[in-house]
């Protein structure tokens, strides 16, 4: 079993957040002295996703269950987590409003026991159906993550944590959550010689047995260094992730200059993993499959369109929170394809309160 320890990124998006008793005995778990929390969204400058944007998150509405969604647990004792409800945030009014249940129909007020220490859990989007057996052991927060094949079915997934110890120095009804990039995304770029009219008919990331698609998620809020998370590697489905499958075309591509190929729908949200581009001992490959054509001047120089061109990927750890451009250099050799690769942090931007 492969697996790779990560630290959740600087990456800010604020969520302040408690509820209310959800089917528990509220005399056993909550003191008599207990206060309403108010309740904010942010997003810092380390931690904008481009797939959760301000104006998307502030557009959640709960017609698909899609509401932030924060878990809150009771620590009894050292070993003890009791879960005591889930809360719920709604854009409205210049507010965030908090709900009790996932479609935003149920206003309600939440409240927080001032002896008790409590656990604040958060994942971004809080309704997927690549997550299963989600669970709180001890201090074990876990899940099972699938990615999905198709690239307009994957997801990018930001998760939070945050303790309170409200027994000492209360001093606000406040709690704030920092989200963190779990996935690694992969996109892919071409350029060019000689001003070439680039055609791109397909792109495929072909997993074989070089990348894993199911992962363990670990997460130990008594670990060091603070807030750091471990992926379990537990599955291959040998899938073929398709990151292009309409045709792109490039009229005129300056010599040099690198063209995206991302339509904004179709970046690969993938489980970070030390990625083998060959690896005698087991067989694997991890693979990447483009068909292309080249013109210049209406001239055909390179046609690849039919059968394509496959080449392995560089030897890699893929790490959450990053993203990986790999950029096709196209020349009119027909048996000549480079494949080099890009590393860059995932976008941010300032910090701004979501009013």
């Amino acid at each position: 079993m492969k697996s790779l320890k990560l630290g959740i990124a600087a990456l800010s998006l604020v969520c302040l957040a408690t509820g209310c008793s959800n089917g528990y005995d509220v005399d056993e778990i909550l003191s008599a002295e207990t206060k309403k929390l108010d309740f904010s969204l942010y997003l810092g400058k380390q931690t904008k996703a481009s797939e959760f944007a301000n104006e998307e998150l502030k557009a959640l509405d709960g017609t698909d269950g899609n509401l932030p969604k924060v878990e809150t647990y009771v620590q009894n004792t050292s070993s003890d987590f009791l879960k005591l409800y889930d809360v719920y945030l709604k854009h409205s009014g210049g507010n965030w409003l908090t709900y009790g249940d996932e479609n935003g129909s149920n206003l309600a007020e939440f409240f927080i026991p001032m002896d008790k220490k409590l656990h604040f859990y958060s994942t971004l989007p809080s309704k997927s159906s690549n997550i299963s057996n989600k669970n709180l052991n001890n201090s074990l927060y876990t899940f099972t993550y699938r990615i999905a094949e198709e690239a307009n079915n994957q997801e990018d997934l930001l998760f939070a944590y945050a303790e309170r110890d409200f027994t000492e120095n209360y001093k606000d009804n406040k709690v704030s959550l920092t989200y963190g990039h779990l996935l690694s995304q992969v996109n892919f770029s071409v350029k060019s010689e000689n001003k070439m009219d680039i055609s791109v008919n397909s792109i495929e990331l072909k997993c074989n047995d070089g990348i894993s698609d199911v992962g363990y998620f670990i997460f130990n809020s008594t670990s060091e260094p603070a807030n750091s998370f471990l992926w379990n590697l537990i599955g291959n489905s040998h899938l073929t992730h398709n990151y292009l499958d309409t045709e792109v075309l490039v009229n005129n591509n300056p010599v040099g200059e690198i063209k995206s190929l991302n339509n904004g729908k179709n970046a690969l949200m993938l489980l970070p993993q030390e990625v083998n581009a060959s690896n005698i001992a087991t067989g694997s490959k991890a693979t990447v499959l483009i068909k292309y054509a080249l013109e210049f001047n209406g001239i055909e120089y390179v046609d690849n369109s039919v059968n394509g061109v496959e080449i392995e990927l560089p030897n890699i750890v893929w790490e959450a929170g990053k993203k990986y451009n790999y950029v096709f250099d196209l020349t009119s050799d027909l048996n000549k394809l480079d494949l080099s690769l890009d590393v860059k942090e995932w976008e941010t931007e300032s910090d701004q309160e979501l009013k």
